[in-house]
């Protein structure tokens, strides 16, 4: 089985190679140093690549979320429980790449967030204002001017891709239902300059999200016990009502099982505390 995502990304890269536009691949959108990850991995057959780029995105989602301080047990759920990393491993694509990013220093991570301008936009945003505040125009110039200047030659030498009818009309944008909360993220956002923060505003108010970009809600969701497991049912429970894909285990026994375990992780972890008693006299 060839993954799809994969396979455009690594016929992606194999056009650039042979001296092609990576754009003659139908299904490549993204900026064209999007298939720089992508180039050792050609030298694989692409049944094997693909396994590689799968365990390459759990140890890299995994690396993120850690670089996010959320705590082990959260992060477990996260892998074994929800559907968040079950997407990114299905479709193989490079969000976990753009979650990456985030955690980086802003003029390396910018190149990672950009990966998927949908939701990395707010990302870069707040970076933007960050680095204006501490260092004035010139500091926003380092930031912006190197990934400008490749956007500007790619723009008039092999141009970009552009999604059609077909590619987007698998959208899960929550707009216009994520509109309030978005926009109360981004500013506190802006206000205290939380990665997680901008991520989540981003997931509420990109007017396209994929299925593997939920992942970018997760380091938001996996800063308190509620928020992952409201995060971890809520995404079940969607997958489950939409029915979205047999192969997704999303209307499946696994699905439903998975939805149990974490309605019970979520009731263990919630549960107060028995008092502990003690006996009169020591």
């Amino acid at each position: 089985m060839i993954i799809n995502d994969f396979q455009v990304f690594y016929k992606a890269a194999e056009a650039w190679l042979n001296g092609a536009s990576p754009y003659s691949v139908y299904g490549f959108w993204n900026p064209v140093w999007g298939v720089l990850p992508f180039l050792p991995l050609t030298l694989l057959p692409i049944t094997v690549a693909q396994w590689v780029w799968v365990v390459a995105t759990l140890l890299g989602a995994m690396l993120a979320l850690a670089r996010f301080k959320v705590p082990p047990l959260r992060v477990a759920a996260f892998v074994l429980l929800s559907p968040f990393c079950l997407l990114n491993f299905h479709f193989a694509n490079v969000d976990w790449l753009v979650l990456l990013g985030a955690t980086l220093p802003p003029h390396v991570g910018i190149w990672l967030v950009a990966l998927k301008p949908q939701t990395g936009f707010v990302v870069i945003i707040g970076w933007t204002l960050r680095i204006w505040r501490k260092d004035g125009w010139r500091g926003v110039a380092k930031l912006l001017l190197p990934i400008s200047s490749v956007v500007v030659i790619q723009l008039v030498t092999i141009g970009f891709g552009m999604p059609d009818a077909k590619a987007t009309a698998s959208n899960f944008s929550l707009l216009p239902w994520g509109i309030p909360f978005g926009v109360l993220m981004l500013i506190k956002y802006v206000r205290e300059g939380e990665t997680a923060d901008g991520l989540i505003a981003a997931f509420c108010l990109t007017p396209y999200l994929s299925l593997p970009s939920w992942l970018t809600a997760v380091p938001w969701a996996g800063q308190s016990t509620k928020r992952t497991v409201f995060a971890i049912v809520a995404a079940w429970g969607a997958l489950l009502f939409w029915q979205i894909s047999t192969g997704l285990y999303a209307n499946t026994i696994i699905g439903w099982l998975s939805l149990i375990a974490a309605g019970w992780l979520g009731w263990k972890m919630l549960r107060p505390a028995a008092p502990t008693h003690h006996p009169i006299g020591g």
